[in-house]
C-alpha cells in the first residue's frame, strides 16, 4: 500500500509541476540535549547526547503546486506516521504533518477561498519572535489563550482524584490554548471571504468525540464541530481579529485580539481568551485568558521581545479544585528575550521566564507549580537556512515547600545543541 500511495504522490507531483508552479522546501531540525540533569531532595539524575531531549526530531518536506486560482500543499514528515479522519489504519499509510500537512485550495471570483484537508491557519500574531532555536517565546508555553501550563503543572488540576475530572479540565486548555490557530491541524473543509481591509471565514472541523443526539425514533451523529472568524484591517491604526470555535459537544471559544500597527518597528498583540468546558452535569469549567505581548526591533542588530498572561479556570461544582471551596485556580507568566546579530554567522539571544501555574496559593500544596527558566543560546549559521544552535536551558522552582515528596523536582539544567537545515 506505501508503494502504491508513494507511486500516486510521485505521478501526481509531476503531473502537476506541469500545468502550475511548483515550491519545494526542506526543514530538518534534531533536537538534542548533550547533557540534562534533575534534581529532587533525594535524586540527581544526569544524562548525556540525549538526541531527542530537547524535542523531538522533525523532518518537513514541504511541496506546493499552485496556480492563480488553485492550489495543494503537502507538508510529508517521514519520521511521524499520524491518522487523518476517523481510520485509525491511515497512520500506517500517511506521512503527513499533523500541523497542516496535507491540503487543497480553490478561488473564486478573486475573493472566494474554498480549501479542503488537513491544515492549520493562524492570522493572530503571536509574537513569538525566536532569532536561535532555543528559544522561551515560541514553545507551547507561550502560545496564545488559556495558558496550558497551568492545567499540565498545577497539581490541585491535574490531580482531582478521577480521570473523568482530569479529561474534562484539561479540555479547557486543549480548546483554549490554541485559541489564535484556525482549524488547528485537523481534518476541515472551510471557505474564506477577502474584500479590500475586511476578511471572513468559517470551517467544520473534525473532532475526536463524535457525540449523538437522539429525536424521537432519530438518531443523529455529529462528527465536526465549527469555527468561524472575522478580522478587518484599519491602515495605520492596526488589525482586529474575532474568534468563535465549537469544536465539540458543549465546548466553546472565544476570543478577540488586536494588533496595533501605529507604531513603527514595534510588533504587539493584545487579546482576550474565554473557554467553556461541560461535557455533563458535573463536569463543568469555564476558563479565561488575558494577553499582551510586543516585540521592539531596537536596531538592525538588536531586538527585543516581552510576553504577559494571566489565565484562570474556575470549576462549576464547589470543591472541585480546594476543600470546600469553589475558587478558580489561576496562574501568570511573564516571559522575555533579548537577541543580537553579532555577524552574518553568530548570533546570540538571551531568553527568561517566570512561571506561576499557582499563583493564588489557595491551597495546601507547595508541588514546585511555580518555577523560573533562564536560556542563554548562540546560533552559528552555515547559511541562510542552515544553522546549528547551543546553550543552555535552566529550570528552579521556587515552590517546593510538600516536605512529604522527597522526589520532588527542584531544578533542571540541560545543555541542547540543535541542528536545523530549512532549504
Amino acid at each position: 500500500m506505501k508503494k502504491i500511495l508513494g507511486a500516486v504522490l510521485a505521478g501526481t507531483l509531476i503531473a502537476g509541476m506541469a500545468f502550475a508552479d511548483p515550491a519545494i522546501t526542506l526543514n530538518y531540525r534534531t533536537r538534542m540535549n548533550a547533557y540534562e540533569q534533575t534534581k529532587s531532595d533525594l535524586t540527581t539524575e544526569n544524562g548525556v547526547w540525549d538526541q531527542d531531549g530537547y524535542g523531538l526530531s522533525q523532518d518537513c518536506f514541504v511541496v506546493d503546486i499552485s496556480t492563480d486560482y488553485a492550489g495543494v500543499h503537502m507538508d510529508v514528515d517521514p519520521t511521524n506516521p499520524v491518522t487523518l479522519g476517523n481510520n485509525p489504519s491511515n497512520s500506517t499509510n500517511f506521512y503527513f504533518n499533523d500541523d497542516g500537512g496535507y491540503y487543497g485550495w480553490m478561488k473564486f471570483f478573486k475573493m472566494l477561498t474554498v480549501t479542503a484537508g488537513n491544515f492549520d491557519q493562524r492570522n493572530v500574531d503571536r509574537v513569538n519572535w525566536a532569532s536561535t532555536e532555543i528559544s522561551l517565546t515560541d514553545q507551547d508555553e507561550a502560545k496564545l489563550g488559556i495558558w496550558k501550563g497551568l492545567v499540565d503543572t498545577n497539581s490541585t488540576i491535574t490531580a482531582l482524584g478521577t480521570a473523568t475530572k482530569t479529561t474534562a479540565c484539561t479540555g479547557i486548555s486543549t480548546i483554549g490554548f490554541d485559541a489564535g490557530d484556525f482549524a488547528s491541524g485537523e481534518l476541515a473543509a472551510a471557505v474564506q471571504f477577502d474584500k479590500d481591509a475586511l476578511m471572513l471565514r468559517g470551517a467544520i472541523v473534525q473532532t475526536d468525540t463524535a457525540y449523538d443526539t437522539d429525536t424521537g425514533d432519530t438518531t443523529t451523529t455529529t462528527y465536526s464541530g465549527y469555527q468561524l472568524e472575522g478580522a478587518y484591517n484599519i491602515d495605520k491604526v492596526g488589525k482586529l481579529d474575532v474568534m468563535f470555535k465549537a469544536p465539540a459537544k458543549d465546548q466553546t471559544v472565544f476570543g478577540v485580539y488586536f494588533m496595533p500597527t501605529m507604531v513603527e518597528k514595534l510588533e504587539a498583540t493584545v487579546g482576550f481568551t474565554y473557554a467553556n468546558q461541560g461535557n455533563d452535569d458535573y463536569n463543568k469549567y469555564t476558563g479565561f485568558a488575558i494577553d499582551a505581548r510586543a516585540g521592539y526591533q531596537i536596531s538592525d542588530a538588536l531586538k527585543a521581545v516581552i510576553q504577559a498572561n494571566y489565565s484562570s479556570v474556575t470549576p462549576d461544582k464547589k470543591g472541585q479544585f480546594t476543600s470546600g471551596k469553589d475558587a478558580a485556580e489561576t496562574g501568570f507568566y511573564v516571559i522575555g528575550g533579548v537577541a543580537y546579530t553579532a555577524s552574518d554567522i553568530f548570533t546570540l539571544k538571551c531568553d527568561a521566564g517566570l512561571y506561576f501555574a499557582d499563583l493564588d496559593d489557595n491551597d495546601s500544596s507547595d508541588g514546585g507549580e511555580n518555577y523560573f527558566k533562564l536560556a542563554p543560546s548562540v546560533k552559528m549559521s552555515a547559511g541562510k537556512g542552515a544553522a546549528v544552535t547551543a546553550g543552555v536551558v535552566y529550570k528552579q522552582h521556587l515552590n517546593t515547600g510538600d516536605t512529604d515528596n522527597t522526589y520532588l523536582e527542584k531544578s533542571a539544567f540541560a545543555i541542547p545543541v540543535i541542528v536545523r537545515v530549512q532549504l
